[in-house]
């Protein structure tokens, strides 16, 4: 399973005036801020809501999923936040 959070910029993260649509040069790709969650949490959710037990329709269990690629970054411009999911099975 390969899982991608992406989440908005802070406001923060950009110029002031007629730069306030421009990135600044310090602004990070990654989302690290502990106000976004955990990476290990978000999985932890992220499993149980695809799994049947849990309401989800995608995995009869999270159990299942013995394999995990896992970022978080901040959104590109434009872009929409959440998350991308692939799940692939093994042969």
């Amino acid at each position: 399973m390969k899982v991608e959070f992406i989440f908005a910029r802070p406001k923060g993260h950009y110029g002031t005036g007629k730069n306030s649509e421009k990135l600044k040069p310090s602004a990070p790709m990654h989302a690290t801020s502990n106000g976004l969650g955990d990476l290990d949490k978000l999985l932890r959710s992220t499993f149980d809501g695809l799994a049947v037990k849990s309401g989800g329709t995608v995995l009869k269990d999270d159990s299942l999923i013995v394999e995990v690629e896992a970022t978080k970054r901040y959104a590109a411009k434009g872009e929409h936040v959440g998350a991308n999911i692939k799940i692939t099975k093994l042969p």
